[in-house]
């Protein structure tokens, strides 16, 4: 089975936790991310910021800590697609982190799921067939 190992962003772009909010906005602008996890030393994960976050909190200063979601679900590298569906499904979290114990390895977005979803489309076989 397609597994969250399989179809994880691995180049993340993060944010420590003391990062101003006002940088954290122009990383939005410039990747056009709807999330960005917010990691500590060694890759430890600590939250993510979604974007629709942001609205009303540019208040300068704040620091990302300040606006991060820390209680979101999270998934394994060996956590199957099939698993991973109705963690985003209720539309609560645009993003998934993937971790190994505390250190963040990547991170599975709903397009990382609607592109696997849509491959075996795009090669032809059939919705539900190997």
């Amino acid at each position: 089975p397609v597994t969250a190992a399989d179809i994880m962003s691995r180049d993340l772009v993060t944010v420590p936790p003391d990062a101003p909010v006002e940088h954290v906005a122009g990383l939005f602008r410039q990747h056009r991310f709807t999330s960005i996890p917010v990691v500590g030393a060694g890759d430890r994960y600590l939250g993510v910021i979604f974007q629709i976050h942001l609205i009303g909190t540019l208040a300068a200063g704040n620091p990302a800590r300040a606006i991060m979601q820390t209680q979101i679900p999270q998934a394994t590298p060996a956590t199957p697609l099939g698993e991973l569906l109705p963690l985003m499904a209720d539309g609560q979290v645009d993003a998934v982190p993937v971790q190994v114990g505390d250190r963040i390895l990547g991170i599975v977005t709903r397009t990382d799921l609607i592109s696997a979803l849509a491959r075996p489309l795009a090669q032809g076989v059939p919705a539900g067939r190997p």
